[in-house]
């Protein structure tokens, strides 16, 4: 899948896909559909930012992991990053894994990060950090927009000790019924110190681990 925006005809506006696709440039989504995969979608670009994004840059649209993968710089050369845009939300269980932080490659968030189904985890791993060659640490994931848990759903965020993460200032985790777990290079002092903050956390009702 190469720059092209995907719609569903479907009643329910709902793209099912069960297979590996590989997308070398941006994913473009019309506006109201889901796309919905059981597989794994493997982001392949080697350099810059790929974007999922809505079509136009306004409305919502949703990607919907099943159990499947997104994979950010799947090809494991260069470092190109991939930028969740505003207006998507990605939601469900499975895993987002980013094979390319080594080299500076980076998960952004600007849209919703859900995991929205009971019993089951969504978990991110970021990877580790790299030098930005200026002394300065890229975390494989920044977080700019919002992280929820909900309905039973548990968000994991960090799942090995040097998966490494940050948030921006205004960047939300929502509680709607579900658990969050902050993993990776985060602690407890991190959050009592404002080390990832400002970061709102919206206590609806659920749990949040560190």
């Amino acid at each position: 899948l190469a720059n092209i925006t995907l719609d569903s005809a479907a009643p329910d506006r709902t793209l099912h896909t069960s297979g590996r696709f590989n997308i070398p440039l941006d994913l473009t989504l019309a506006p109201g559909m889901t796309l919905q995969s059981s597989a794994e979608l493997s982001f392949t670009g080697t350099s810059g930012t790929q974007n999922l994004a809505v079509a136009g840059g306004t409305g919502t649209a949703t990607a919907q992991l099943d159990g499947g993968r997104f994979i950010v710089n799947a090809s494991y050369y260069g470092n190109a990053s991939l930028d969740i845009n505003p207006g998507i939300t990605l939601r469900g269980w499975g895993s987002i894994v980013n094979y390319g932080s080594y080299q500076g490659a980076q998960l952004l968030n600007h849209g919703v990060i859900e995991a929205s189904s009971s019993g089951q985890t969504l978990q991110i791993s970021t990877g580790s950090s790299s030098n930005s060659g200026n002394g300065a640490l890229v975390p494989g994931f920044r977080n700019a927009g919002t992280l929820r848990a909900s309905s039973g759903g548990v968000l994991e965020i960090g799942a090995y000790a040097n998966d490494s993460w940050a948030s921006d200032p205004g960047a939300r985790i929502e509680l709607a019924g579900g658990t969050v777990r902050l993993g990776g290079g985060f602690t407890a002092t991190d959050l009592l110190n404002g080390t990832v903050n400002p970061l709102s956390i919206i206590s609806g009702s659920g749990s949040i681990y560190v």
